[in-house]
């Protein structure tokens, strides 16, 4: 056996031996993080991503990325991927946003065995996350990310229609009424437009079943809803 070969082998080895404790952490705390995980899964669907990418003969880079717009979401997203997967992204500002951005392969096998985190494929991960406060986090997640509060509505868009189809019958479980209608692009090369809304009537229990993390858009939603101040 060539000197190459033997230095992949043992730089394997020691890989794996870094690894091994967060992958134990996953799979024997996890089943008590599950409200953090379904947070997080919302968030990377939402507005991340999950990647590998080859560095080099001998190694794959392994990144989580998130790119929220406020940094309470930023420090929210810090906090539990600290608690899933033992390590502590960097937050790093940019003009109009954040990325907060962690390597870890652990966390990578662990997401991508999850579900598929591809703009036109994704759906909600109902094979994970089963419980009814699961899923309303999730959601939260979900709309902190990609939700608008309007003057008389909330709106959630997609290119996955499948991924807007899930939202909408998740809502239904919490009694809350959604609409979805399709956004033709001018381009015909460009994928068509999914857009979820949920209308005046339905937010006070918006409000109350899902409710963003996201302080702007929470605070529009008790407006909208008309909450009174305290």
């Amino acid at each position: 056996m060539d000197f190459n070969k033997l230095s992949q082998i043992g730089l394997r080895a020691r890989w794996n031996k870094a690894h091994h404790p967060v992958r134990e952490h996953i799979s024997l705390s996890h089943s008590g993080l599950k409200l953090e995980k379904a947070r997080l899964l919302g968030f990377l669907m939402g507005d991340g991503c999950v990647t590998s990418k080859k560095s080099n003969t001998v190694s794959r880079h392994h990144d989580i990325r998130f790119y929220p717009d406020d940094l309470l979401l930023a420090k929210i997203f810090v906090r539990d991927f600290e608690s899933l997967y033992l390590k502590t992204p960097i937050i790093k500002k940019m003009k109009n946003y954040f990325i907060v951005h962690a390597s870890s392969k652990p966390a990578w096998e662990d997401l991508m065995a999850i579900t598929n985190f591809g703009s036109l494929e994704w759906s909600f991960p109902d094979n994970v996350l089963i419980s009814k406060a699961e899923k309303a986090e999730w959601l939260k997640a979900m709309f902190d990310c990609e939700g608008s509060v309007g003057k008389n509505r909330i709106q959630l868009q997609s290119v996955s229609g499948k991924g807007i189809e899930s939202i909408s019958l998740l809502l239904a479980e919490f009694g809350i009424k959604s609409s979805v209608c399709i956004y033709k692009r001018p381009n015909p090369k460009w994928n068509d437009n999914y857009v979820l809304s949920v209308c005046k009537a339905n937010l006070l229990n918006f409000l109350n079943e899902v409710g963003f993390n996201h302080p702007a858009k929470q605070e529009k939603l008790k407006h909208l809803a008309d909450v009174p101040e305290r």
